[in-house]
């Protein structure tokens, strides 16, 4: 199986392809004894160990297991269109990602009192995406002033700033950029596609998907395209991870909301850089910007001092 009409197919068509060919299953009542591939529905929840938190997207700032974010410039590019014998080259503006950051956290996916464990960091790439992207809004370079006011307002985190602008040359002026992320929150639902096993020690695991998961006619029979599946599945040995509500289908009222997460899973842990964690701190604690110098206020006159020296002398990011 499989023609003309899946070129051009990026990684998140490729996983959607996949998905759209399972019928979506909940936790209570799974048959995993069988071994065989299953795409499972419920929410995003961490483990309940005092040490397990979760991490904040840089942009939006939400408690999560999964964020991905990208700047992205908009310049021309030759790209494929058309099909068969009309398919061509041509030259067009786009969207051309020149910046990408991405981190994940093991999880578990939960059905009311039941759970499946996804050891996400286990290896690289151990989870493929197909994922919702939120859109922070288009800013420019032609004034570093306007332009830091402007991608300030879109909620892009301050060390992408403090990336583009102290690197002009690879972001040069008068150009139109953009910043978009997307994440698994905790709480949201999510559809996984594993198999799933019992494990001796941390109990329902999702395990990868390989290669010879499922047989040519098994394949064929759910109309999933051969190549597309060796692309995805043979050539990663992967979980497959969705957010897109219309993959999950009508499952969003049926799965209950989990409670009780324990705080510190969602508490925002101020970020490192010095001027971003003295802003946190101004508004978590009304008026304290209005005390008498003295220790508290030497210690943001220093915070304040070592983010302009940054600025100032082009200390790169690290991450």
């Amino acid at each position: 199986m499989g023609n003309c009409q899946t070129c051009g197919w990026g990684d998140d068509e490729k996983v959607e392809h996949v998905f759209r060919n399972f019928t979506p299953e909940r936790l209570n009542g799974l048959n995993y004894s069988t071994q065989t591939p299953k795409m499972i529905i419920g929410r995003v929840r961490l483990g309940l160990g005092p040490d397990t938190q979760a991490f904040f997207s840089p942009g939006y700032q939400k408690p999560c297991v999964y964020y991905k974010c990208q700047i992205q410039q908009y310049k021309k590019q030759m790209v494929w269109e058309g099909m068969d014998e009309n398919r061509r080259q041509v030259e067009k503006w786009t969207w051309v990602t020149v910046f990408t950051k991405e981190k994940f956290s093991n999880f578990y996916v939960q059905d009311e009192n039941i759970s499946i464990y996804i050891p996400a960091t286990s290896k690289q790439d151990y989870c493929r995406i197909k994922g919702d992207w939120n859109e922070a809004g288009n800013f420019n370079t032609t004034n570093k002033q306007a332009g830091y006011k402007e991608f300030n307002h879109s909620n892009a985190p301050y060390f992408i700033y403090q990336w583009m602008y102290e690197t002009p040359k690879k972001f040069p002026q008068g150009q139109k950029y953009r910043f978009r992320e997307r994440s698994f929150e905790l709480n949201e639902m999510v559809a996984v596609l594993g198999i799933p096993m019992m494990s001796p020690n941390v109990g329902l695991t999702l395990m990868p998907l390989t290669g010879v998961s499922m047989s040519d006619e098994e394949l064929e029979s759910r109309g999933i395209f051969k190549h597309i599946w060796e692309e995805v599945v043979d050539k990663w040995k992967c979980v497959l991870v969705t957010d897109d509500d219309s993959l999950i289908g009508g499952f969003q009222q049926q799965v209950p909301a989990i409670t009780g997460i324990p705080q510190n899973q969602t508490q925002f842990r101020v970020p490192d850089n010095p001027m971003m964690q003295q802003q946190r701190m101004m508004q978590q604690q009304p008026g304290m910007g209005m005390q008498q110098p003295g220790m508290i206020g030497m210690q943001q006159q220093g915070m304040m001092q070592q983010g302009m020296m940054g600025m100032q002398q082009g200390i790169p990011f690290q991450s």
